[in-house]
Order: structure tokens, then sequence, then C-alpha cells
């Protein structure tokens, strides 16, 4: 690599070598960056031939053919033009990063796998190392042009594999594109990966389920958030917010993991368990506050257990008495006058 010590500065880290200006201090990202993809691939599909050795960082002022905020990968070698926002960094290298195993790897294709591929592996890597830098480059990407190529495949490629992840309980997408990666170096098309899916999940007995997720996975790709799609927030990940539908004679609250909706299995094993109670839960009127979320009930709708649950029954059952007291006083006094009025 040859560039103009007037200029340029080469430092080595974590083996690797960047080449930056001299008056650039970016350089820890970038290394940060690679290295948290680099970790996470070859974990997820393995080694790759071409793993990033040299990073080079373009001056703004250099290379005037080039635009700013433009990567390209060589596999080895990885060239960026930085623009002037930490979060296009940070996306900009982590994308080149993954072309050293799809695209520039062992695994190429064309842009609608290479590109989707880089765009949503890239998110995945930096979330599994530095919440941060993900948090970094997500912002880019949800803000970045809804009519951008980039943005389209990274939406396709985050639908196929949540609907994996929810039909199956397993990453087919991650694992079918290992698959693609390991049979050599080859090029493929989102088709192949689409058919690696497929036969991955009649091995795991979960095909039918796939075929109606990806439906509405694809359906809904275009109207859900990004985080949702991508479905590894941290925050949505541990938050957990009570969901309330309601049946005849109950209200059923769950709680649940955000944006988690209740399946219709639930609600029937709900429905068989609202035959077996003798009370009803009373319906809180908004189910996201504080007070709503004290009369949560379990998935099995069992009944709340605590000190108060049997004077609240004793207090429900005098009351029925009271009301039937003073019905039959009422239907006797009723009786009593309509005699006298006949005699």
């Amino acid at each position: 690599m040859v560039a103009s010590k007037k200029h340029y500065r080469a430092i080595n880290e974590r083996g690797l070598v960047l080449v930056e200006p001299l008056n650039e201090s970016s350089h820890d990202v970038i290394v940060e960056s690679i290295s948290c993809v680099s970790s996470f691939l070859l974990r997820s599909l393995g080694p790759s031939n071409r793993s990033p050795v040299v990073i080079v960082v373009a001056a703004k002022w250099d290379h005037p053919y080039m635009l700013t905020g433009i990567g390209y990968s060589l596999g080895g070698v990885v060239y960026i033009k930085p623009g002037n926002d930490l979060p296009g960094l940070v996306h900009l290298v982590a994308h080149e990063a993954v072309h050293s195993w799809i695209g520039k790897g062992r695994l190429q294709g064309g842009p609608s796998l290479v590109e989707g591929a880089a765009e949503l592996l890239s998110l995945l890597g930096l979330h599994a190392c530095n919440k941060d830098l993900y948090e970094k480059a997500l912002l880019y990407e949800e803000t970045s042009q809804e009519a951008n190529p980039y943005a389209v495949w990274l939406r396709l490629h985050a639908a196929l594999r949540k609907a994996s992840l929810e039909a199956c309980e397993r990453d087919l997408y991650l694992e079918a594109l290992r698959s693609l990666y390991s049979g050599g170096e080859r090029d493929a098309t989102i088709l192949d990966l689409l058919t690696s899916m497929k036969e991955l999940a009649e091995q795991h007995n979960c095909l039918e389920s796939l075929e109606g997720g990806l439906g509405r996975a694809l359906l809904n790709a275009g109207n859900e958030s990004l985080r949702q799609l991508l479905g590894i927030d941290s925050t949505s990940e541990t938050r957990t917010v009570p969901e309330t539908w309601m049946a005849p004679g109950i209200t059923m609250t769950v709680t649940r993991k955000e944006n988690q909706p209740i399946t219709s299995a639930e609600k029937e094993s709900s429905l068989i368990a609202t035959n077996t109670t003798t009370a009803t839960i009373p319906h809180a009127p908004e189910t996201r506050n504080e007070e709503a979320a004290q009369h949560i009930v379990n998935s099995t709708c069992s009944m709340p257990e605590g000190p108060n649950t049997g004077s609240d029954m004793a207090r429900l059952v005098f009351r029925y008495w009271v009301w039937l007291v003073v019905f039959v006083a009422g239907f006797i006094l009723w009786v009593v006058r309509c005699n006298r009025n006949i005699f």
C-alpha cells in the first residue's frame, strides 16, 4: 500500500493496518467496528481467506472522483471515504467488513443477496459486540432514504430472518447463509437462500409455519419499524408490557415482551381456563398504566394468589346474599299487597 507520509500515517492495531489522514482520529471506531463484525462472522459463517487486513481511509480532499460516504472492499483491503457523520462511518466500515466474507469472499452473487446480507449481518455483528456502535449504525439506517435500494434489501433480509425465528424458533436465515458459505466459492442468489431455508425448515418440521410466517413478514416489512424487524433491540428484549383482550365474562391480561402479539393458541387455552373460574376479573380502562398492571394474570388464567384473595371472595359472597335477601323481601311485600287488593 502506497501513501504519502506528508498526509497519511499507518497504524497497526489488533492485527489490522489502518492508513488514515494525519488530521483524522477515527481509528478507534473503525478498528472496533471491523473487529466486532469480523469476530461475529468468524463464529457464524466460518473463517475467510480474504478477511480484512488493511483499511484505507481516504481524506475528504483526496480522490475527487470518489464521493464521500462511499466504501469498497477488495476482501483483504477495505477502502473507505467517510463523510462527516459518525453513524455513517460506523455503518460504512461494518458493511464493507462483511464483504470480506460475502461478496468478495467465498460466497458471491447478486446485489439482492450480497448487499442485503451485508446490511443485516453488519448490524447483527455490531449488536453482538458493541451496543453503542450498533445504535449508531441503526440510526444511520433509520434515517436513510426509503428509496435507497440498500434499505429495501435490509428490510427484506430482516423479514426473512424474523419469519424463521418466529416460525421455527431458530435462526434459519443465518444457518442457510452458513450452508451456502460452506459449500465452497460460488455465485448465489436470494432464491438459493430461500431454498436453503426451506430445506432446513423441513428438517426441523416447521415448514408449514415458516411458509405462513414468510407471507406475514414480507407483507409487513414496509410497515414495521426497523427495530421490530430486527428483533434484537436490547430494550424490547427485556421490557414487558401488559396486553389485554376481552372474552365473555373475563378480561384477560398477559404480561409479555413488547411488540409480541398474543397468539390464538394462548387465547384458546385461556378461554378453556375461563370456564373453570367462578369470578370475573375487573376490566381496567387503560391496560398500559400501573393500575392495570396490578390485575395481570398469567396465560393459564389462574386466580391470583395472595393474602387478600379469601377476604375478597368473602365480600363477594356476602354481597350476593344481601341482594338475594332484598329481592326476596321485596317479592313478599308485593304478594301481600296484591292479596289485600283482591280481598
